[in-house]
């Protein structure tokens, strides 16, 4: 079944006839955390990049920015204009797999499918740096997610308990989400500095079926080479990063880093329920919290993070907050 994901994921590579020059494959899940399957439990997403180089993809995604409200002005001094694409599927249990009936009290069984399109724009401001997105994500909900078959060959694979309740998941139902945000990477080091830090306030939401929110936060880093990127990549509703990163004139690079963000939620069809059918659903919490720690490293054309991340609890009757992990590694052309 990941194999049928993954060579999806290469076709939509060829179908947006994408010039990537960064490939990134991330895999969270809440095993490296809390060590149990439960609520956020697994997310995959592969992710392509376009290079810079000024062609049909660069005029395609300037048309698309343009198209887009708070989006920069896209005037000739703005070069830096990427185009991502990506095939993604999050996958979410309650948090006793083992019970075969609906679990009343508990989130429900559901999966998430999806393609994401998007521009990111890059700007370098006076004493600090921009980063616009902007991602249209367009899916499944329900069965023909594939959450099921994943995590059942997954747990097969991994001679781990197989849960038991996927008879009770959400409905089949089309998701579309549209998601904006803007981060600012403010230096809070001399320029000859060896070690640097930086402050990097962010702002976005999102707006769909799937996920309606409107969020905010900040993230502190500390480490070497700090202009190859603007923090790790990461699977929606986390706080933003991106899967760019540029080498620059040192090849090499590392820092660690802490993220906070809240979240003042709409819609979380993984609480609520399915839009227009009869589903499970459970009281959802308005506000949401998020916290993230980790590590970046860059060598070359490879980049590695891990990072480690804790949710605030998401409903009513939740037992304990989530914690999960993740791990994305960015490949440069």
């Amino acid at each position: 079944m990941l194999t049928r994901i993954i060579s999806a994921g290469l076709l939509v590579a060829a179908v947006f006839q994408v010039q990537a020059d960064q490939f990134t494959a991330q895999f969270e899940n809440d095993l490296w955390g809390s060590g149990a399957d439960r609520h956020y439990t697994h997310g995959s997403r592969f992710s392509w990049s376009s290079d810079n180089e000024l062609g049909l993809v660069q005029r395609l995604t300037r048309r698309l920015a343009r198209t887009v409200p708070w989006m920069p002005r896209l005037d000739d001094e703005i070069e830096d204009i990427r185009f991502n694409a990506a095939l993604g599927q999050s996958i979410y249990t309650p948090e006793d797999i083992n019970v075969p009936g609906l679990v009343a009290d508990d989130r429900p069984y559901a999966g998430w499918l999806y393609l994401a399109a998007g521009a990111v724009v890059q700007q370098q401001k006076k004493g600090y740096r921009q980063l616009d997105s902007f991602e249209v994500n367009l899916g499944i909900v329900g069965p023909s997610s594939l959450a099921h078959e994943v995590q059942r060959e997954v747990h097969k694979l991994t001679d781990s308990p197989i849960p038991q309740g996927w008879d009770n998941q959400l409905k089949d139902e089309p998701g579309l989400v549209l998601l904006y945000d803007r981060q600012w990477v403010i230096p809070l080091n001399e320029p000859s500095s060896q070690l640097e830090w930086d402050f990097t306030p962010h702002l976005g939401g999102a707006l769909g079926n799937v996920f309606t929110h409107v969020a905010g936060g900040a993230s502190l880093r500390f480490g070497h080479n700090l202009a190859m990127d603007y923090g790790p990549p990461t699977i929606r509703p986390s706080k933003p990063g991106a899967n760019y990163f540029s080498i620059g004139e040192d090849e090499w690079g590392w820092y660690l880093f802490a993220g906070i963000e809240g979240r003042a939620v709409g819609r979380n069809i993984f609480l609520d329920g399915n839009t227009y059918k009869s589903s499970h659903r459970v009281d959802r919490k308005t506000w949401v919290a998020d916290g993230q720690i980790g590590v970046v490293l860059t060598f070359s054309q490879l980049r590695i993070a891990f990072t480690n991340v804790f949710r605030s609890k998401e409903f009513e009757h939740q037992q304990t907050p989530s914690e999960f992990g993740s791990i994305a590694v960015t490949f440069l052309y």
